[in-house]
């Protein structure tokens, strides 16, 4: 095939895989775009055998896909950072080519396979998944625009709760495979007929698994998010907010005058309504924070720093209960150059003046936050770990003491960025519900703070400005997922045979010259 005709089609599929990144009213129908775009993708690379060809070809489908999938960016460095706009536009480009390595790595080892139905069928799914898991999960640690975060409200979404949002996307790929080995299959019914039969049955499964109850029900709470809508310090233009106004401003929307709060109910603030330390707070900043009604129960959790030792500095969620000490969760993984520095950088972020930039993460096991008097656990996120499913199986580490989670709850402060990083985020909430069972309680500082159900469906989502929203969400009991108990590994090791099955079945069969099917 010419390769420039290739090289339009990985383009254009780039284009599409990035579509449903983005805000939708219509979501199966960016969905399905996301698919024509990985198929575009398969098909450039169908008869493709020079690695440095496909690796090309691979590399231009995800700059088409990561550039304006991350666009995010440009806002976040132009519109709010300040940087020139061929300086943010040039960042952007540049995150969209480093992440583009790893479709040109998925390209490259798909060209090593033969030419045909178990390269599109088996090998393409497999590398794609890995390399996406290798970017996403095991060395990057970026999973923005990953391929199975596009499953949820579809059948796919049934596998998550098993092996987790890569399982998902294992499933979607190898169905888009079968459906194109197909095409490849001219003049074998039979064959043919094989492979549909087997997406047809990755539908099936998914959708059985829909179908299953990973947890029961658990009690109810009752909770009231609080959506500050507090200026970005530092923006020219904008007046920046005092401490003492910050605090005073949430705790206005924690107790609206008029309106009357439940029993036992549980306030939460968003990420960096405190944006100093728990320590450096004045006498007159800290007396501003207490518990609206504490003879009715309430319980509240606010974010500040937590400052062990001098300068050392502990993103941290506290909650603080009536008649009980204050239980604290530190942040575990911390988002490069924004919160911590690394090595060999220190010159650079220095040179930027970036506050609270390198910071100190939380120990690994943690006890999740526990509400004594509605006897209800939380699994606890800070903004950038909503990211990473797998870390969550830490807070079920039992130790014999700690309860099993019941809700997870994320805290996050997305206003640097344009809407599509808190829809793109909210993607992440949803997997993750699915992943553990569980309802999640999303905050934000302005807009998308959310209520999951725990089959990842949005009951609630905030618009942009203040809010104070009360509602009853029902948690969950019983014991840990699958994927909880076994994390990503079942999904990449089953890649990883996937491929190598391929990869030396395609080995002997040129070595006996035979032709393969």
């Amino acid at each position: 095939m010419n390769f420039r005709l290739s090289a339009a089609a990985a383009a254009a599929g780039g284009l599409l895989y990035a579509s449903p990144f983005f805000p939708h009213s219509a979501e199966w129908v960016s969905q399905i775009a996301a698919f024509i775009g990985l198929a575009a993708l398969l098909f450039s690379l169908r008869e493709e055998t020079s690695w440095k060809k496909a690796s090309l070809l691979g590399f231009i489908f995800g700059l088409f896909a990561f550039t304006p999938g991350l666009s995010w960016l440009y806002q976040s460095l132009h519109d709010f950072g300040g940087l020139p706009a061929l300086l943010s536009g040039a960042a952007l480009l540049l995150m969209g080519a480093a992440n583009s390595i790893f479709t040109a790595l998925t390209a490259a080892a798909v060209s090593k396979v033969r030419p045909g139905p178990l390269r599109a069928a088996a090998a393409f799914p497999a590398a794609f998944v890995f390399f996406d898991w290798i970017r996403g999960a095991a060395l990057c640690s970026f999973p923005w625009i990953s391929f199975g975060y596009i499953q949820t409200g579809t059948p796919f979404e049934g596998f998550a709760p098993v092996g987790g949002v890569y399982a998902s996307e294992l499933a979607a790929s190898l169905a888009l495979g079968l459906v194109f080995a197909t095409v490849l299959l001219r003049g074998s019914a039979k064959r043919q007929c094989a492979c549909i039969a087997a997406a047809a049955a990755l539908l099936v499964s998914g959708q059985a698994l829909r179908a299953v109850s990973w947890t029961a029900p658990g009690e109810s709470l009752s909770v009231r998010l609080v959506q500050p809508d507090l200026p970005l310090a530092g923006l020219s233009g904008v007046e920046p907010l005092s401490q003492s106004e910050r605090i005073s401003r949430a705790m206005r929307l924690s107790s609206p005058e008029g309106r009357p709060i439940a029993d036992r109910t549980l306030i939460i603030w968003p990420e960096s309504v405190i944006n100093t330390s728990i320590q450096r707070l004045m006498p007159e900043e800290a007396s501003l924070i207490r518990l609206p009604a504490p003879e009715k129960g309430t319980s509240l959790v606010l974010n500040a720093f937590w400052e062990p030792h001098p300068r050392e500095f502990r993103n941290s969620l506290f909650l603080l209960t009536p008649g009980s000490d204050t239980q604290r969760y530190d942040k575990r993984h911390l988002v490069p150059f924004g919160e911590f520095v690394p090595p060999g950088f220190h010159w650079f972020v220095h040179a930027l003046g970036i506050p609270m930039s390198d910071q100190t993460p939380g120990d690994r096991f943690q006890k999740p936050l526990y509400l004594p008097l509605q006897g209800i656990t939380v699994a606890p996120m800070i903004c950038y770990e909503n990211s990473f499913g797998d870390e969550l199986s830490d807070f079920w580490k039992d130790d014999g003491k700690s309860r099993m989670p019941n809700v997870l709850l994320v805290s996050s402060n997305l206003s640097w960025f344009s809407p599509a990083v808190q829809y793109q985020h909210l993607l992440f909430s949803r997997m993750r519900a699915l992943e553990t069972a569980l309802p999640l309680i999303s905050v934000n500082n302005n807009g998308a703070s959310a209520l999951i159900s725990p089959r990842g469906v949005i009951t609630y989502e905030a618009g942009l400005g203040p809010v104070s929203k009360d509602a009853v969400i029902r948690t969950a009991d019983g014991g840990p997922t699958p994927y909880i108990r076994v994390g990503n590994a079942p999904a990449i090791l089953l890649c990883i045979l996937l491929f190598a099955a391929v990869f030396f079945r395609e080995s002997r069969s040129k070595n006996k010259k035979t032709p393969t099917i």
